[in-house]
């Protein structure tokens, strides 16, 4: 039996303002999968996708593997962007320290293709998730709802074009028992142990590093670092919106404990329950 037909907002294609919305709806999920079917193209067994669902670390954790193949520190967002491009603009990437490319992504696993790529996938628990992106959204002036408003849309998967948080997760999760060269971080131990958990996903990679080289890495780009690399970026390199709105916020675990209405929290604990439950998030 299914529910009441949702009429709440719709955010997915305000992020495209452009070509998206030319696109008829009941075609719109076709379309996305060829499109991202080839932006895939010409990965190979040395490319190493980082994955991640939007505002999980993904942007943190690409400036600390970043210096970890390529032995530089991106002084800023744009220059990151060179070393680890977006997929789709990989191409001409230069290859890091393994001879292949460092590609960020946030599409589901079941989207991409030429999955010899070895992939790195940070999870984080989506109640913060929604708070870090209902604050990203409005900076790139994607929405003006509501936090409310903006919890239902979230909780339906109806935010992104990437599908629900969970579905998402727990995509790339299945992958990772079924496939040695996808590995799966926790953000919340990358805050508590970073050095012990990314070393021991990369190593599951066959990426090998000393805990000194990860521990330099990942102390060049603490909170603090990554707020000063933001000031660094042109403005141009961000997306439109408002610029007031800082990229990187408190970069902390369970802010949802005293910014979230316990009323979005049970939404989200009741839409993403199997998915929170697999990544061993606590649920009150």
């Amino acid at each position: 039996m299914t529910g009441p037909r949702y009429t709440g907002p719709d955010l997915r294609w305000e992020l495209t303002r452009g070509r998206a919305r030319l696109v008829p709806p009941p075609l719109r999920k076709p379309v996305r999968s060829a499109t991202v079917a080839l932006r895939s193209r010409g990965l190979t067994k040395d490319d190493i996708l980082l994955g991640g669902f939007p505002k999980s670390g993904s942007t943190w954790l690409r400036f600390v593997l970043v210096e970890l193949f390529t032995g530089e520190s991106a002084s800023s967002f744009a220059d990151v962007n060179i070393l680890s491009p977006d997929l789709g603009e990989h191409r001409g990437a230069s290859p890091v320290s393994n001879g292949g490319r460092l590609i960020k992504t946030h599409e589901a696993y079941g989207s991409i293709r030429a999955t010899r790529a070895s992939s790195l996938y940070v999870v984080r628990d989506p109640r913060d998730v929604a708070l870090s992106l209902f604050h990203y959204l409005k900076r790139r002036g994607a929405h003006e709802v509501q936090m409310d408003d903006f919890i239902e849309a979230f909780s339906r998967g109806r935010v992104l074009p990437y599908g629900a948080w969970q579905s998402h997760v727990l995509g790339w999760i299945t992958a990772s028992h079924r496939r040695p060269n996808v590995a799966v971080l926790r953000y919340e131990d990358l805050l508590t142990d970073g050095t012990e958990a990314l070393q021991a996903a990369l190593s599951r990679l066959g990426l090998e590093f000393t805990p000194d080289q990860v521990r330099s890495a990942m102390s060049n780009n603490t909170a603090d670092a990554m707020r000063s690399k933001e000031l660094a970026t042109p403005e141009k390199a961000f997306r439109e919106g408002h610029s007031s709105i800082p990229f990187v916020r408190r970069a902390a675990s369970e802010q949802w404990r005293t910014e979230m209405l316990p009323s979005n929290q049970a939404k989200i604990e009741a839409a993403f329950n199997e998915g929170l439950r697999a990544c061993g998030y606590v649920i009150d």
